[in-house]
């Protein structure tokens, strides 16, 4: 795939790989950062509760909003309102057209244009978006965590100046392709990334800088094939495999699948989706240089923060310390932060950190041996946790509260059809979509419904989007778990069906998740 994105933009430079390259090297205007990105009010790749906690401080005033990019999918966009004493998320989903919509509603070019629109005609919203709420004056947008949008832009620029791309095409109409040859190699520049070295030597740096709760390391491993996360919980150490899979994607066990290295481990900053906790602070690399690891942190300091100081995130060691670690050194192929020595000297403890907890065997290994196949920390289940529920709403499916007599009735339905139907698949003809209630890692959800011999039953559909075969694997799982579920208070599972595209069929809460419809009412 990003071979591929590499010869698009080849060709559209004017020059083919059998030829010498003409001297086209930085030709065409650089168009510079799509409006939405220079957007103040726009910050980037932060998660719902981090749009919350900013919007309650500055003051929770009707109307009060911020754009942030969607977690999952990329290139989707969520708008933050403030209503009432709570916040109400909207999805803006991009089409394969590029026009971006908010559930079934107009298209629009971009998404300041959207919400434009929806300044002046509420058009299904509960509330309109009036009052900016703007990032601080020394705050970047953030693209991945520790990377400013303004330093992936520059890192694309670069990369389309060294293939002789035209930049006016390879960053306007071509800027997706060129974003994914880009994400392939971004992880070597962070500071979380330590190259290749022993687990020994992954172990030191971390034990070092000393344990909080979520502070990590990544390293390649000698097989060349595959990383390794080594993160802190509880004063140990926990190791996680990160496998390529087939060369495209990265994954851990058989978590959630992603086309670059950075944007997995942005994904566990956000979601600790199996791990024991999100990711937090990186245990920098010896070789990153202080300009770099000041602005990762500043960065990455406290969204929420009133002030313009830059604030270190807990547990982050000053890069005075990380220069104490003796530097490893440089491999043939003279990439930084390389094989040290099999058995790296003993390293002083920071004053004041916890000694490490012994971890029983065989959660930790002793030593990563060549030919050997260590033992890894198992991830909990991917699916099921409270970070995976639907993280934006459609104002296109607003519902009012069943009366307690409906609810028991709707009970009784769901319980008589589902012993009928969960033995064979659905057709596709019985099941009827309509709006859309929130989007997920590999599709949608929507607003249904399932028709079973003489009754219409309301539903949640679980879609999958451009028939994603990681997707599939992850829904069948699900499918296969949600089957052996049968209880009152637990959102069961109708059926599965299987037609233009795989869809879980649900029960159909039509209050949404309890926490969040808590949160809205307390």
């Amino acid at each position: 795939m990003f071979n591929k994105a590499s010869s698009i933009l080849s060709r559209l430079a004017g020059w083919d790989e059998n030829r010498a390259p003409q001297n086209t090297a930085g030709s065409g205007d650089d168009p510079g950062l799509p409006n939405v990105y220079n957007a103040p009010f726009f910050y980037g790749r932060i998660t719902r509760q981090e749009a919350e906690d900013i919007l309650k401080v500055n003051g929770m005033q009707e109307g009060l909003f911020l754009l942030r990019e969607s977690i999952t999918p990329m290139g989707n966009f969520s708008l933050s309102i403030v209503h009432g004493d709570g916040c109400v998320h909207y999805s803006i989903e991009k089409k394969m057209n590029g026009q971006y919509m908010v559930g079934e509603g107009s298209p629009f070019s971009d998404p300041l244009s959207l919400i434009e629109h929806y300044q002046t005609m509420k058009n299904g919203f509960i509330t309109t978006p009036r009052v900016p709420c703007n990032r601080q004056p020394d705050q970047e947008a953030i693209a991945f965590r520790g990377l400013s949008v303004k330093e992936l832009h520059a890192h694309m620029k670069s990369a389309a100046k060294k293939m002789n791309a035209n930049l006016s095409r390879a960053l306007g109409p071509m800027r997706e392709s060129l974003l994914m040859h880009v994400l392939q190699t971004l992880h070597e520049r962070m500071p979380w990334f330590h190259g290749e070295i022993s687990r020994d030597e992954g172990i030191a740096r971390l034990e070092h800088s000393g344990h909080s709760d979520g502070k990590f390391i990544v390293r390649r491993r000698a097989d060349g094939q595959s990383f390794a996360l080594t993160m802190s919980h509880e004063n140990a150490m926990r190791h996680y495999l990160i496998n390529q899979v087939d060369g495209e994607s990265y994954c851990i066990d058989a978590g959630p699948r992603f086309k670059a290295l950075i944007v997995l481990i942005d994904h566990y900053h956000n979601k600790k989706d199996g791990l024991p906790c999100r990711l937090t602070a990186p245990c920098p690399n010896p070789s990153t240089d202080l300009r770099t690891w000041e602005s990762y942190q500043q960065l990455t300091k406290n969204l929420t923060s009133k002030t313009n100081t830059a604030s270190t995130s807990q547990g982050s060691p000053s890069m005075s310390a990380i220069s104490r670690i003796p530097k490893p050194a440089s491999t043939s192929n003279g990439s930084p932060g390389m094989s040290p020595p099999s058995r790296p000297p003993p390293l002083p403890r920071v004053p004041g950190n916890v000694p490490t907890r012994a971890v029983p065997s065989p959660f930790i290994e002793p030593r990563e041996a060549a030919g050997a196949s260590p033992l890894w920390d198992t991830p909990n289940a991917h699916f099921g946790e409270e970070e995976e529920v639907v993280d934006d709403i459609s104002p296109f499916s607003d519902a009012e509260p069943l009366s307690f007599e409906e609810a028991e009735m709707l009970e009784s339905t769901y319980i008589g059809i589902r012993g009928d139907v969960m033995s064979t698949d659905l057709k596709p003809e019985q099941v009827i979509l309509e709006g859309k209630l929130g989007s997920g890692q590999f599709g949608e959800v929507r607003k249904g419904r399932c028709e079973l011999g003489r009754q219409t039953v309301p539903v949640a559909v679980k879609t999958l989007k451009n028939n994603n075969p990681d997707g599939e694997k992850e829904i069948l799982s699900e499918a296969n778990l949600m089957k052996k579920l049968d209880h009152q208070h637990i959102v069961r599972m109708i059926g599965v069906c299987k037609g233009e595209t795989l869809m879980l069929v649900l029960e159909l809460a039509e209050l949404g998740p309890l926490k969040k419809y808590l949160e809205r009412h307390q």
